[in-house]
C-alpha cells in the first residue's frame, strides 16, 4: 500500500453514538425488548428503558425500530401476514369470514368481529357507527371500522373488514357478515 497524502478529511468523532456496530443490542437487551415491545410499547419508551438499564448504551431509535421488527417477524415465522392474522383470530376465537377472488387463493376481502359483541349487538338496541380508511394497509385495501354506541352512551369496536373498495357491495356484505 502506498499512501499519497496521510491526512484524515474530517474531525475524529467525539462520541460513538450512531455506530451500527457499538449499538446494537446484546441479547439481554433483545430478550427486554421483546418483553416490552409485547404490550405495544413506543420505540422511543424503549429505548429509554433501555438507556435506564444500560447507561453506557449507545442503542439509536433506528435499531429499536429495527429491533422490534425482527422481533414481530420472529413471531410470525415463516407465515405470511394474512395467514399470521387469521391464526391470531383462531386462537383468539374471533368470528371472521372472507371471500376470494374467483379462481384464486387470493383474498378479496375478510371480516372479523369478537363473538361477544356479535352477541350484544344482536340482543340490543344499538346505534352503529361506520367508518373507513382509505386504502392504508400494505394490501391496498380499505379498512372498515364499525363501532357500536349503547344507550349510556359507552362506545366499543363492533367488527373490522378489510374491503377491496368502497362500493355499497362490500358494505352490504361486512353488515351482513355481523348478523
Amino acid at each position: 500500500m502506498h499512501i499519497i497524502y496521510g491526512v484524515h478529511n474530517h474531525e475524529l468523532a467525539k462520541t460513538l453514538i450512531g455506530h451500527a456496530f457499538l449499538g446494537r443490542l446484546s441479547q439481554e437487551e433483545k430478550v427486554v425488548l421483546g418483553d416490552i415491545a409485547k404490550n405495544m410499547i413506543r420505540p422511543r419508551n424503549i429505548l429509554m428503558t433501555l438507556n435506564d438499564h444500560n447507561v453506557k448504551s449507545l442503542t439509536t431509535i433506528k435499531q429499536v425500530y429495527n429491533a422490534r421488527q425482527a422481533y414481530r417477524s420472529s413471531l410470525r415465522g415463516n407465515r405470511t401476514e394474512m395467514q399470521h392474522l387469521l391464526t391470531l383470530m383462531e386462537r383468539g376465537k374471533y368470528v371472521y369470514r372472507y371471500r376470494k377472488v374467483e379462481d384464486s387463493d387470493e383474498l378479496r376481502d375478510i371480516f372479523w368481529a369478537h363473538p361477544n359483541v356479535i352477541t350484544l349487538v344482536n340482543n340490543f338496541q344499538i346505534i352503529l357507527i361506520m367508518d373507513s380508511t382509505y386504502k392504508t394497509c400494505r394490501c391496498r385495501m380499505s379498512l372498515l371500522e364499525i363501532i357500536g354506541v349503547i344507550s349510556t352512551e359507552m362506545t366499543f369496536c363492533v367488527e373490522f373488514a378489510y374491503l377491496p373498495s368502497k362500493c355499497d357491495d362490500n358494505f352490504t356484505w361486512a353488515l351482513q357478515m355481523l348478523k
